[in-house]
């Protein structure tokens, strides 16, 4: 567990924000599921004091994203309250790189097992990347996925990646990459390709 530093989340409700927020970034709002134990109208204001407490502790970012664009800034208290208060998807919070590391340091994740499966945007669904620290991982998982050569358009290509963006606030130095494209059959496993972060 993480000890209990100037640096370190001090509650367990502070833990359970990092963990929400390690695979995406969440609105301020859909943060108080962590609260459902808590009377409605005691919920936004624990809340709201955990994520301020977190902003000064540059664990965590906040982002507006009102007018399509991501403006992050540092928002006043009685604007946390209210957007933890209501339903206010504009202010968005995710965990910084500092925010990042408190959570690797608590939870010690093995980055060696994790599996990426992200679509090549240029292509949409039909082409796409797989991504883990050996190939072997890559091939483990392709088999146990249930695709065989039927559902794939040519052979898969092998490669190796020099950066490996794994979350959104963390990227590794390294990854091995299998692309390859799909037939319509093999579309129908997407969705269990894409639940890949185990360890997240």
């Amino acid at each position: 567990m993480l000890e209990l530093t100037t640096d370190a989340p001090v509650s367990e409700l502070e833990r359970r924000i990092l963990t929400q927020l390690v695979r995406h970034r969440h609105s301020a709002w859909a943060l108080r599921d962590l609260l459902s134990d808590v009377p409605e109208e005691e919920a936004y204001l624990q809340l709201a004091e955990c994520l301020d407490l977190l902003l000064h502790r540059d664990a965590i970012f906040a982002m507006d994203i009102r007018g399509g664009g991501e403006r992050r800034y540092f928002p006043a208290r009685l604007e946390i309250e209210s957007a933890a208060d209501c339903d206010a998807p504009h202010l968005i919070v995710g965990l910084t790189t500092h925010g990042g590391e408190l959570w690797e340091a608590d939870a010690q994740p093995d980055w060696s097992r994790l599996i990426t499966v992200t679509p090549d945007y240029e292509t949409f669904d039909k082409r796409w990347h797989v991504c883990a620290a050996d190939a072997q991982t890559i091939d483990h998982h392709l088999k146990t996925s249930g695709l065989d050569d039927s559902h794939f358009l040519g052979d898969p290509k092998h490669d190796t990646v020099d950066s490996w963006q794994v979350t959104y606030w963390k990227t590794l130095p390294a990854a091995h990459r299998r692309r390859f494209m799909l037939t319509c059959r093999g579309k129908e496993y997407i969705r269990d390709l894409r639940n890949t972060y185990e360890i997240l």
